[in-house]
C-alpha cells in the first residue's frame, strides 16, 4: 500500500482504519441541568477494525460524555468526550508527561 497525505508512519490512514467500522453506543445516565440541556454520558464499543495487515483487530470500548442542547425540536450535540476504560488511560507519570509535553 502507498501512503498519502496525511498517513501515519506505517502508511496507513486512520480513517482506513475505521472503514468498516460499526459504533455501539450505550447510553448510562442523564441529567437534564435545564429544559434545553442534557448530559448523557454512557459506553461506546468499536468493532469491525483492522490492522494494516488487513487482521482483525480486537474490539475498543469505551466511555463518553455528551452535552446536548435542544434547538427548536430537535436535540444537538454541542460538545462530546471519549475516554478509554481507566484500565488503559494513562496514570500517574504518564498524565505528568503528557502535561508537560502539551505545555512545550
Amino acid at each position: 500500500m502507498t501512503a498519502a497525505p496525511g498517513d501515519d508512519a506505517g502508511g496507513v490512514h486512520p480513517a482506513r482504519i475505521q472503514q468498516g467500522t460499526r459504533l455501539t453506543i450505550t447510553v448510562g445516565n442523564v441529567q437534564a441541568p435545564s429544559a434545553d440541556i442534557e448530559v448523557v454520558e454512557g459506553t461506546c464499543t468499536i468493532t469491525g477494525m483492522k490492522g494494516p495487515d488487513g487482521k482483525p483487530l480486537p474490539a475498543q470500548m469505551g466511555y463518553y460524555v455528551n452535552t446536548s442542547v435542544k434547538k427548536g425540536d430537535a436535540w444537538l450535540i454541542a460538545g462530546g468526550a471519549a475516554f478509554p476504560p481507566a484500565h488503559l488511560a494513562p496514570q500517574g507519570d504518564e498524565v505528568a508527561e503528557s502535561i508537560r509535553r502539551a505545555s512545550s
